[in-house]
């Protein structure tokens, strides 16, 4: 998805959103959003082990649901998560 496809998926009225950017360099970003909320997770290479979004002024306790393309709903730690408006211009970063 290039940066164009981004902002058009973005703008669906969805609450839960699973966008995948692809880097020609083999590189992923993953942004699973709930409505104004989101986190990132990082794949350098194909499916390997990668690295998740991390937001030490939230709280650790709470949870915050989130559904997959497949329709599979997680709850992922509170402290993962950011606001979108963040999410959004840390997946954009090159």
């Amino acid at each position: 998805m290039d940066k164009e496809q981004l902002i058009r998926e973005l703008r669906k009225p969805d609450q839960y959103k699973e966008i995948w950017l692809n880097k020609e360099t083999g590189e992923n970003i993953c942004a699973l959003i709930n409505g104004n909320f989101g986190w990132l997770m990082y794949l350098n290479h194909g499916n390997e082990v990668g690295f998740s979004s991390r937001n030490p002024e939230t709280d650790f306790e709470e949870t915050i649901l989130f559904q997959l393309h497949n329709g599979q709903i997680d709850r992922y730690p509170e402290n993962w998560v950011y606001p979108l408006s963040i999410v959004i211009s840390q997946a954009l970063n090159e």
